[in-house]
Formats: structure tokens, C-alpha cells, sequence
């Protein structure tokens, strides 16, 4: 059993290239566990993904999460969630999602998702 303490692992986040989140893949797998964090008014642009589904548990911050439908090459946004600590939620595949932080400190994620998610099988929006 390899037991990691997650709080000590937000020091080793690394910068995603195309973003301005923070990632760490604690675990490896289907499905892969990730750490993310983003710093005070910072954002996720407009994504998605085409397999598998992401469930995230907000550790600590405040942060806003948008969920939309692609169709002829738009957006049409269908919700805009305010998340907070403690806050559970699930992004199904192919949903258009973006998430940013709404408050004054960093906004700390844990999400479970397939390991094909922060590379391959995420496709931004313009």
C-alpha cells in the first residue's frame, strides 16, 4: 500500500503548458487521481474531453465552474456553478466546461479522470 498525504504534494504541482492550472497525477490508472490548483483570478479556458467523465472535490477556495453544449462551432452555455470547499461535482464526457478562481487565495482541486485527460483527449475552444 503507498499512502501519499496530498497536502504536502500541492508543493510539486507542475504548470500545465496550455493553461494557467497547476497539475499533479497522484495516482496513475483508469482512473487517474490528480491534485490541481489555480491561483487567485486565474482560469481553465473552455475545454472538453471526449472519454470518461471528471469528478472533482474542492479542497479549499472558492471558484466558479461553467458547463456548456458544442454545436456548429459554439458554446451555448448551460450553467455556471459557484463552487467552494467541499463541493463535489461530475463533468460528463464531451461537456464544454471552464473553471476559474473567484476568490482571494489559490483554489485546490483533487479530481478523479481517465489518465488520457491532460493530454491527449482535451480539446480547447477559441
Amino acid at each position: 500500500m503507498n499512502v501519499i498525504n496530498i497536502n504536502n504534494c500541492f508543493n510539486s504541482l507542475q504548470q500545465d503548458e496550455q493553461s494557467d492550472i497547476q497539475t499533479l497525477r497522484i495516482v496513475d490508472g483508469e482512473p487517474s487521481f490528480i491534485l490541481a490548483a489555480l491561483k487567485p483570478k486565474r482560469k481553465l479556458g473552455a475545454h472538453y474531453h471526449t472519454k470518461g467523465q471528471e469528478i472533482y472535490h474542492v479542497l479549499e477556495g472558492q471558484g466558479n465552474m461553467e458547463i456548456g453544449i458544442l454545436a456548429d462551432g459554439q458554446v451555448q452555455w448551460a450553467e455556471n456553478c459557484v463552487l467552494n470547499a467541499g463541493d463535489v461535482f461530475t463533468v460528463l464526457p464531451n461537456m464544454v466546461h471552464r473553471l476559474s478562481n473567484t476568490g482571494e487565495t489559490t483554489l485546490k482541486l483533487v479530481f478523479l479522470t481517465s489518465p488520457t485527460h491532460l493530454n491527449e483527449d482535451r480539446f480547447f475552444i477559441n
